[in-house]
C-alpha cells in the first residue's frame, strides 16, 4: 500500500497452460474476483486492491495470519499467561463465531 500499512497478497493462476486447473475452475476465479471486490462485511476478509491478467488474478487485502501460525502463536501466550486450554478454546469458539457470522452474510446475498 501507498501508505506502508501491511496486507497480504493472494495470487492465482489461470493461464490456459496451467493445465493442472479445468477452466471452469478458471472461470470461477475470474468471477469471484469481481465480487469481492464489493463485498463489505465486518466478518469477511477486506478487499484492499487487485488485478486481473490474461495469465493470473492477484487480490491484496488486509494482512492476515495462516490459521496454524495464528494458533501456535495463541498457545504460546495462553501459557505465558498460565492461562492454557481455557483461553486457546475460548479464542476458538470466537473464531468459529466470527466465522458462522461471515458464512450467514454469504448466506443472505445469495453466496
Amino acid at each position: 500500500r501507498a501508505d506502508g500499512a501491511p496486507v497480504s497478497v493472494f495470487r492465482a493462476d489461470v493461464t490456459t497452460a496451467n493445465s493442472s486447473v479445468p477452466p471452469e475452475v478458471r472461470e470461477m476465479v475470474r468471477r469471484s474476483f469481481n465480487r469481492t471486490k464489493t463485498l463489505r462485511h465486518p466478518r469477511l476478509l477486506q478487499f484492499v486492491e487487485g488485478s486481473e491478467g490474461e495469465k493470473d488474478v492477484v487480490v491484496v487485502t488486509e494482512p492476515v495470519v495462516p490459521l496454524l501460525e495464528y494458533m501456535q502463536q495463541l498457545r504460546e501466550e495462553a501459557e505465558l499467561r498460565e492461562q492454557g486450554a481455557e483461553m486457546v478454546l475460548s479464542a476458538v469458539a470466537w473464531g468459529l463465531h466470527c466465522v458462522l457470522e461471515g458464512l450467514q452474510f454469504l448466506h443472505s446475498q445469495h453466496l
